[in-house]
C-alpha cells in the first residue's frame, strides 16, 4: 500500500582517503637504532657538571649513576681518589687509580684521559658483565692493561669478577 510518503536516503559516504604510506629504508632505521644503543652522556638541563652521568643500555637500571664523567675538573668526582695514586700505563694513553671506599667493601675506579675525568663505582654484588661494562666505560682504551695490573685487587674485592671474560664494548 502506497502512503504517498517519499523515502529519502542520504548518498553513501565517500570512503576515507587512503592512509599516507611512508617508505623508509629499514637498513638505515636499524643502523640508527643500533647507534642509539651505544654509550652516551646525559647532561642535566643546568650547566652544572656534577650531574653528568654516563649511561649504557646494557647496564642494569639499578646501577644508573654508577658511572660519572667527562669532567674537566676533578672536584666533581664523588668517590675517593688521590692525586698521589695515579697509575700511568707504559703506553702513555692515560692514567687511572683504583681506590676502596672508606668503611665499605665498594671500589671506585677513576681515570683521566684526554683532559677528562671519569669515575665508576664497583660493588661486590655486581655481576661480572656489569663490572666489566663499568670498567670499560671509565677506562676506555686502557681497560685491558688496567685489568691486567689490578687482577688481584679486583678478584679479591669483587667475587663475581672474572678477568678472562672481558668485553669489547660497553
Amino acid at each position: 500500500m502506497d502512503t504517498g510518503h517519499v523515502a529519502i536516503h542520504d548518498p553513501p559516504a565517500s570512503p576515507p582517503p587512503p592512509p599516507a604510506v611512508v617508505v623508509t629504508d629499514t637498513a638505515v632505521d636499524q643502523r640508527e637504532f643500533k647507534r642509539r644503543k651505544m654509550s652516551s652522556t646525559t647532561i642535566s638541563k643546568t650547566s652544572d657538571e656534577s650531574d653528568c652521568i654516563l649511561v649504557c643500555d646494557r647496564l642494569p637500571a639499578k646501577y644508573t649513576g654508577a658511572v660519572i664523567g667527562n669532567f674537566t675538573d676533578n672536584k666533581h668526582l664523588k668517590g675517593p681518589w688521590n692525586d698521589n695514586h695515579w697509575r700511568q700505563l707504559p703506553t702513555g694513553q692515560g692514567k687511572y687509580q683504583l681506590q676502596g671506599a672508606p668503611n665499605s667493601d665498594k671500589f671506585y675506579v677513576t681515570a683521566q684521559q684526554d683532559g677528562l675525568y671519569r669515575q665508576g663505582l664497583l660493588m661486590p654484588s655486581m655481576s661480572n658483565g656489569t663490572i666489566h661494562r663499568i670498567l670499560k666505560m671509565v677506562l676506555r682504551d686502557i681497560y685491558p692493561g688496567a685489568i691486567g695490573r689490578n687482577i688481584q685487587a679486583l678478584t679479591e674485592g669483587l667475587p663475581n669478577f672474572k678477568p678472562e671474560q672481558s668485553i669489547n664494548s660497553p
